[in-house]
């Protein structure tokens, strides 16, 4: 039994329970030997004063920035940042080393902060490593098929692939910068994590972002950059835990498989259709976020 009892939502154990197991004390992992052997695997030369850098980034991050729900400097960042350190290794080998770990660690990092937040990080990050400049992505196709999507999505008829509730989301939206910029950071997210989370406040174009972004990408003719996408939508508050996971039906002695069970179970049968194969598929669970129905997506979303 793992006790966080500071944790959002735990309690501690009672004692007469406790009296039944007997206690072990964990050591904090040594982050910066992990990342030291992370990095070396993706075939980095520098990666001791690389890793040391990107742990004490992330350290300090942790203790100047404001205190946010969502933000973590913990294990899973460093993870997802080596991650993208070494697919950005693979594309650009002959890349100096120190640029491509600043751009994983922007690439993670950045979509998340506050505006507040941003500077300070941006602070942090210069300090660290003097002197560098990141090259921005070059995204000028995707921005292009962004903007033309913009323009693109009122009275989308719907067809057999199209499930992702385009009827209920006829806009025509502007493609200002920053909702360009959100959509360039979703991009970015999506390509580091197998999955993911977009919190804000009610109408501050959460969906529009992830609509805008599998049009754009839709949108480009370089499909080997980016991919075709297909969204799978539902929302998870209109419909009972038992009919998005499944249930075992105790008059039939059935299982009853759930909406969100048959859309993953489409996903992967798409994967033997070759024109679909090529193509994303993102499961979209749109609306509230509360601890009963995403309680049981813990294992998926954990890396």
């Amino acid at each position: 039994i793992t006790m966080n009892p500071g944790y959002a939502g735990r309690s501690e154990l009672p004692d007469n329970l406790k009296a039944l197991f007997r206690p072990c004390a964990m050591m904090v992992p040594d982050y910066a030997m992990i990342s030291e052997i992370c990095l070396y695997s993706y075939g980095f030369t520098d990666a001791r004063d690389l890793a040391r850098k990107l742990v004490k980034s992330l350290q300090i991050s942790s203790e100047q920035l404001s205190s946010q729900v969502h933000y973590d400097f913990g294990m899973r960042a460093v993870k997802s940042i080596l991650t993208a350190a070494g697919q950005l290794k693979r594309q650009f080998l002959s890349s100096k080393e120190d640029i491509l770990v600043l751009r994983a660690i922007n690439d993670v990092n950045l979509p998340k902060f506050t505006d507040a937040d941003l500077p300070l990080f941006k602070g942090i990050t210069s300090d660290l490593f003097l002197g560098l400049e990141v090259p921005s992505p070059d995204y000028g196709v995707l921005k292009d098929g962004m903007i033309k999507a913009c323009g693109e999505l009122i009275n989308v008829p719907l067809n057999a692939m199209n499930l992702s509730s385009s009827r209920t989301h006829d806009m025509n939206i502007q493609p200002t910068e920053q909702l360009l910029s959100k959509c360039m950071q979703l991009y970015e997210t999506v390509t580091v994590r197998h999955s993911l989370m977009v919190v804000g406040l009610a109408m501050s174009m959460k969906t529009s972002v992830f609509k805008v972004l599998e049009y754009g990408m839709n949108n480009v003719a370089d499909k080997e950059r980016f991919e075709d996408v297909l969204v799978f939508s539902l929302n998870p508050k209109s419909i009972t835990i038992d009919q998005i996971y499944g249930n075992f039906d105790p008059q039939s002695r059935e299982w009853v498989e759930g909406i969100g069970a048959s859309l993953v179970r489409r996903c992967v049968q798409f994967d033997t259709d070759p024109e679909v194969k090529v193509k994303r598929k993102w499961i979209l669970f749109d609306g509230p976020v509360d601890a009963i129905w995403i309680e049981n997506m813990n294992t998926v979303l954990d890396d």
